[in-house]
């Protein structure tokens, strides 16, 4: 009984993968980027910088994240959304830039926007981007940079099957892993809290290979 009440947990986290409203952040080179977006239901937000890690690449993610909205030819407008403004009426917090000028440019401009009238002049904040008239998928399709990814059918998720997460968990346990997979920003598995966790993102491709015989980093598995 305690095996299949595992095996049912197990199935609901593997779910969770595909539910989060995070957004992760990878350049066009590979590199994973230390900054906090997730969807929204105007488009999506940004979170601040804090400290000197908190979304450290609070920059290079919004520069990527513009880069790809102009590439895709999405249409955004972007708002000041930190949490003493929240309350405030949108067009009110709309900030101000020159959309024709190249992205780094663009970014400065809304620092000095999302500062103007208080005390700190480079504060990142929370930005809420809104794009209007994009579906969520394909929003974050071209947000993650997932356009080229060719993704699988439900029809071949499904076959993915409680002993085949079993099997890939006794993987990773067993040390194992799943190339091109960066450490886990979204939801972990730790069985009997005494065993280091693993990452979604590495679990998914192990089930998704076990079930279906997927060869390679098994990136059509994600949600």
């Amino acid at each position: 009984m305690a095996h299949s009440a595992a095996r049912q947990i197990l199935l609901l986290l593997f779910n969770l993968a595909f539910m989060s409203d995070q957004l992760i952040l990878v350049t066009d080179d590979g590199a994973q980027l230390n900054a906090k977006a997730e969807m929204h239901e105007r488009g999506f937000v940004l979170h601040s910088r804090s400290g000197t890690d908190r979304n450290r690449d609070y920059r290079a993610a919004l520069e990527l994240l513009l880069s790809r909205l102009d590439g895709a030819r999405i249409t955004y407008r972007i708002y000041l959304d930190s949490k003493p403004v929240q309350g405030i009426d949108l067009a009110q917090r709309e900030l101000s830039f020159d959309r024709m000028s190249p992205v780094p440019t663009r970014f400065d401009e809304l620092v000095r926007a999302m500062n103007k009238g208080s005390s700190s002049h480079g504060a990142w904040r929370r930005l809420l981007i809104e794009t209007p008239g994009t579906g969520p998928a394909r929003l974050r399709e071209v947000v993650e940079g997932k356009g080229n990814v060719v993704r699988l059918p439900a029809s071949e998720l499904r076959k993915v099957k409680p002993s085949h997460i079993h099997k890939a968990v006794r993987k990773l346990l067993d040390g194992g892993d799943t190339p091109n997979f960066a450490p886990s920003r979204e939801y972990d598995v730790n069985q009997h809290r005494t065993l280091t966790p693993f990452a979604y993102p590495i679990l998914t491709p192990l089930c998704c290979r076990s079930a279906l015989g997927l060869p390679g980093a098994g990136r059509g598995c994600r949600g």
